[in-house]
C-alpha cells in the first residue's frame, strides 16, 4: 500500500513457480534435525503456506490465502487498479523507483551537509527509496532513548507542522528516516531540514 498506492493493509506477494503447489508438507523444526539449511534454494523448508490457514490447507497458496476468517477483502480489489495506475500514469515501476531514489538521495545529501552529519550508508547503490541521516550533534546529545526520539517527533510536528521519524540508535547517535514517493518534491525536504535546525534553538530556549 505504501509504494504501489493500494488500499491500506494490502501487499502484493510473488512466489517463484517452483515454490508453489502442494507437493510436500512444510518441514517442522524437529524434522530438520542437524541438517544444514540451504537458504539459497530453500529446499529445507518444503512448500510455503499461509501462517494461519483456516481452510484449503495443501490446496496451494492461492487457495490458502483466499479464506482466513472474518476479513474485509475489498482493499485487495485495489491491487489491479493500482498497478494499472503506476504503469499508465507514472511511467511504470522502474520510473517510479528511479524518481524516488533520485529525490531521497539528493535531499539526503543536502540535509546531511546542512546538519554537518552523514548517512546511515554512504554508498548510493545501497539506497532505494529510503535513507537514514544522522541528526545534528546538538540533538543526538539530548536523545537517550526511543522515548526521547518520540518527544522530538512530537515537538517538530506540533511547532513546525512537519511529520518525520527520528529514532534512537545508541548514545550520541540518533537518526531520522527519509523516504520519497512520487508526490514528494525537493521542497518538502528543505522544510524538514530547516525545521530540525529550528528545533535545536527551540529546545535550547525551553531548557533555559
Amino acid at each position: 500500500h505504501k509504494w504501489l498506492f493500494c488500499a491500506n493493509g494490502v501487499a502484493f506477494f510473488f512466489c517463484h513457480p517452483r515454490k508453489r503447489g502442494n507437493q510436500s508438507p512444510p518441514l517442522m523444526a524437529e524434522e530438520m534435525g542437524s541438517e544444514p539449511i540451504d537458504f539459497a534454494s530453500g529446499n529445507n523448508f518444503g512448500q510455503p503456506h499461509h501462517p494461519l490457514t483456516s481452510h484449503n490447507y495443501h490446496r496451494g497458496m492461492g487457495a490458502e490465502f483466499a479464506w482466513t476468517g472474518t476479513h474485509d477483502y475489498s482493499p485487495f480489489l485495489s491491487v489491479r487498479t493500482a498497478i494499472h495506475f503506476v504503469n499508465s500514469t507514472l511511467g511504470g515501476v522502474d520510473n517510479l523507483l528511479s524518481y524516488n531514489h533520485h529525490v531521497v538521495y539528493s535531499a539526503a545529501s543536502v540535509i546531511a551537509k546542512a546538519w554537518g552529519t552523514s548517512f546511515g550508508t554512504g554508498e548510493e547503490e545501497l539506497v532505494g527509496s529510503m535513507i537514514n541521516i544522522r541528526l545534528p550533534d546538538a540533538l543526538c546529545a539530548q536523545i537517550h532513548s526511543a522515548g526521547d526520539a518520540l518527544k522530538l517527533r512530537s515537538l517538530i510536528r506540533d511547532y513546525f507542522r512537519v511529520e518525520c521519524v527520528p529514532f534512537y540508535w545508541r548514545e550520541n547517535e540518533s537518526y531520522i528516516r527519509l523516504s520519497a514517493q512520487i508526490y514528494n518534491s525537493f521542497n518538502d525536504y528543505e522544510i524538514l531540514r530547516d525545521s530540525v535546525l529550528a528545533s535545536i534553538k527551540l529546545l535550547s530556549s525551553m531548557n533555559q
